[in-house]
């Protein structure tokens, strides 16, 4: 408790003081909330695939924790929608942020996940044998359809920020052009989920409609 109540109280303290950088407590909140997501739908795919598993207790626990994926990718769309959505930046200063927050970091983690997953393979742990080639030629692809095999929400991210700094761009000269793309966004939506518009894959989904619902939704009190 009072480990919890010094981190607090430093967290408080630095939103609050006038030269640091604000913070969005609850913004926090729900990007912590979309990464657990992320990581127990991953964590409990497992048991629900397992035909041993259905219909026990085990089963219906992993199966609840497993459909958070619905949640986690979609909330990390709305918090860029409510925080970069009606900003003025230009093309350079927009690019600038994204190489420094997505880009530099993604490269970084790439070449760990294809040294890490070569090193694996070589001691037997996942698939035997797999050539650095191999590896490097599935993390680099990049299908207009479909699913590439590793890292296909990077893709989705680089879509999401294009989507948003256009939308930026057009809202600037036409004021109601967010108005129009959220009215469109949720008639999409409702296609895909009624089937109208097939979906082959989730990757394909239109995650960037959700960015305009979400800079919508943090206009609104919900106090």
């Amino acid at each position: 408790n009072n480990l919890l109540n010094k981190t607090l109280n430093k967290y408080i303290n630095m939103t609050s003081t006038g030269n640091a950088k604000k913070r969005i407590f609850y913004y926090d909140f729900l990007r912590c909330f979309a990464i657990l997501s992320v990581i127990a739908c991953h964590v409990f795919a497992i048991p629900v695939v397992r035909i041993s598993n259905f219909g026990s207790g085990l089963w219906y626990y992993s199966l609840f924790l497993n459909t958070l994926r619905d949640i986690a990718v979609p909330m990390f769309v709305l918090i860029s929608g409510a925080l970069l959505l009606d900003k003025k930046e230009t093309l350079a200063k927009f690019t600038k942020k994204r190489i420094n927050r997505v880009i530099i970091p993604h490269l970084v983690w790439t070449i760990i996940f294809i040294l890490f997953t070569y090193m694996c393979s070589q001691i037997g742990i996942g698939k035997p044998n797999l050539s650095l080639e191999s590896i490097i030629s599935s993390v680099a692809t990049i299908r207009l359809v479909g699913i590439p095999t590793y890292f296909w929400f990077v893709q989705m991210i680089f879509v999401v920020y294009i989507v948003i700094f256009i939308l930026n761009k057009l809202n600037e000269r036409y004021p109601n052009t967010l108005k129009i793309a959220l009215v469109l966004g949720l008639i999409i939506i409702a296609a895909y989920n009624l089937n109208i518009i097939p979906l082959e894959r989730p990757s394909n989904y239109p995650y960037a409609i959700f960015a305009v619902i979400g800079y919508y939704l943090s206009k609104i009190d919900l106090k």
